[in-house]
C-alpha cells in the first residue's frame, strides 16, 4: 500500500459516495430507508471487490480519511457504523 502515491486508488479518502463531512455533496445513510442503504452498501461491496484486487492476502483496506474533512466526527462514526452494520446484514 501506497496510499499517497496512488497504489491503492489514489488516495486515502473515503471511496465515491461516501464521504460523511458536512462539506460533502454526498446523502448520509442514516435517515435514509432500508432500500437505499441497501443500494447503497451493495456499491460498495463491488467497490470493495475492486480493493480486494489489488492487495495481497485475505484483509481489505478501507480507507476513509481525509484532511480536513472530520469538522462534524459524529456524523462520520454515526454513518460509518450504519455502513457496517449494514454490510454485516448484507452478509449474513
Amino acid at each position: 500500500f501506497w496510499g499517497g502515491t496512488g497504489s491503492y486508488d489514489g488516495n486515502y479518502g473515503p471511496p465515491a459516495g461516501f464521504c460523511f463531512d458536512v462539506h460533502c455533496d454526498e446523502d448520509y445513510l442514516i435517515g435514509q430507508n432500508d432500500d437505499t442503504v441497501r443500494a447503497r452498501i451493495t456499491e460498495l461491496v463491488e467497490f470493495l471487490k475492486v480493493q480486494s484486487d489489488r492487495t495481497k492476502g485475505s484483509n481489505i483496506m478501507l480507507t476513509m480519511g481525509e484532511d480536513f474533512n472530520y469538522e462534524n466526527s459524529l456524523t462520520w462514526f454515526e454513518n460509518m457504523e450504519k455502513m457496517a452494520s449494514s454490510l454485516l446484514v448484507l452478509q449474513a
